[in-house]
């Protein structure tokens, strides 16, 4: 279950999760001595699920001392000890669970010392580390400021901080290469960036040829750092947050880029079934709650080819139900597919067909006239759009979701919208709420000459932003 339903950001390896040393272990869990406590005083152990954490257990103190069990524990990953939304502290465990962890709840909860689990000892080490790095670049960027008027201090400064860097990466590097270890060094490494070779260093942005290979290369080994056989990574924040950069920062933002480059990333997972799990399941619902237009195919072809697929168990029955039926509900209208016909109705009850119309684009908008924000978008897209294109070769098709006549013709007068193509489905055998997939009002669609889906789902100041490049 959710503890609490708590998500706490995982902050940069740079910031220190532990400051630990340590006594002894003699109990089998993890012993924990708490100063600054009170005797009804519970401390909590939960896990990392990605960017949320989860409830293990927890230890109803005595005299400041408890228990967690090694029983609940989830396997290798990082962890929190927990007192309340504002005494956490990160703490990363591998296959050994035994260690006497002493600490101090004041305002925050700090742990002062770790004995035991070789792991989490390195993990305190590790991070006490990068503690002390830190706070000595804030003083090197603190003199920066102080002398920037004095060549000689600048240089001079400049100089310790490229050495405090060049020393801290050499550090990483030993301890991701660090032995003996199951987590800890797959942990480490899977927190350094990739970054380019020196081959491909320079600004790309006058050089279309030397943009190309930076992207290629981000693309194909931006997740050169993570061993995706290492279950742990799932029970922390890095792997997600490498797969929301990737997807964000790293990938051109066009579906038709970003769906072979994610079903890459899913093939790399299968080394571990906990970690494909994780990593198709989320890249899944990241896709399809996505802002970039057109996203749904990426989400048809992550599910068609992984959780819909014959014998796969990522999702339980329920949710295999939802995802295959938005699989089904959003397949007619992919971007770049052909959108289906409608024979529909005007108001002297002629056919109209979507296909008879002839433009060079077709703007096809679904509304009700009860529909409030219809209200406000059929009007507005008729003075912005309708009238700037209509000479200009594209067509207008309003179709009215409802079967109320009468409403809909008050409207029409109303608004005074009666020059463009107003159209309902008058025996109601058109199917449109499925074809279009018309789950809210209003709902537009951007179709070229031959009735392909260029836009979908948008705004009218998106549509006028289309047709003015498309038409230009």
């Amino acid at each position: 279950m959710r503890f609490g339903r708590i998500i706490i950001h995982y902050l940069s390896l740079s910031v220190v999760f532990l400051l630990v040393s340590v006594s002894y272990v003699t109990a089998s869990g993890i012993k924990v001595h708490l100063t600054g406590s009170h005797d009804n005083d519970k401390v909590y152990l939960a896990v990392y699920q990605g960017t949320s954490i989860m409830l293990v257990d927890s230890v109803q103190l005595n005299q400041g001392v408890g228990v967690i069990p090694s029983k609940n524990i989830k396997g290798p990953g990082l962890y929190k000890l927990y007192i309340d939304k504002d005494r956490h502290q990160d703490i990363l465990l591998g296959d050994d669970y035994d260690m006497s962890i002493t600490a101090t709840a004041g305002d925050k909860l700090k742990i002062n010392n770790v004995v035991g689990a070789k792991e989490t000892v390195l993990f305190f080490q590790y991070e006490s580390r990068l503690l002390d790095a830190r706070n000595a670049m804030s003083s090197y960027r603190k003199q920066y400021t102080e002398f920037e008027n004095n060549k000689d201090s600048v240089a001079a400064i400049r100089k310790r901080m490229n050495t405090l860097n060049e020393r801290m990466k050499r550090f990483m590097q030993a301890q991701s290469s660090e032995s003996n270890t199951l987590f800890y060094a797959d942990f480490i490494k899977a927190a350094k960036s990739v970054g380019l070779p020196k081959s491909l260093y320079g600004n790309a942005r006058k050089d279309t040829v030397l943009w190309s290979k930076q992207y290629n290369f981000m693309r194909n080994h931006f997740f050169d750092n993570i061993d995706f056989s290492n279950e742990g990574l799932v029970r922390s924040p890095i792997l997600e947050r490498n797969l929301d950069k990737y997807m964000k920062d790293i990938l051109v933002p066009l579906p038709d880029s970003i769906g072979p480059a994610l079903l890459m990333v899913i093939e790399k997972s299968k080394k571990n079934e906990a970690v494909y799990k994780y990593v198709a399941n989320h890249l899944l619902t990241s896709s399809i709650n996505s802002k970039i237009m057109g996203m749904d195919k990426v989400f048809v072809q992550i599910a068609s080819q992984n959780q819909l697929r014959s014998g796969q168990t990522l999702l339980d029955s329920v949710n295999y139900k939802k995802v295959k039926d938005k699989v089904m509900a959003v397949m007619p209208v992919l971007v770049g597919a052909k959108a289906h016909n409608l024979s529909l109705q005007d108001s002297q009850d002629r056919d109209v067909s979507l296909y008879s119309q002839q433009g060079k684009y077709h703007v096809v908008v679904f509304w009700d006239p009860t529909c409030n924000h219809c209200k406000k978008v059929v009007p507005d897209l008729y003075q912005r759009a309708f009238t700037k294109y209509f000479g200009e070769g594209v067509d207008f098709m309003a179709v009215n979701t409802q079967q109320d006549v009468e409403k809909w013709s008050k409207f029409i007068k109303d608004q005074n919208i009666g020059q463009w193509i107003n159209v309902y489905d008058k025996y109601g055998n058109s199917f449109m709420h499925h074809y279009y997939n018309i789950t809210t009002t209003p709902k537009i669609y951007l179709l070229d000459h031959d009735m392909k889906i260029v836009a979908k789902d948008v705004g009218v100041d998106t549509l006028v932003d289309i047709l003015d490049e498309k038409l230009n």
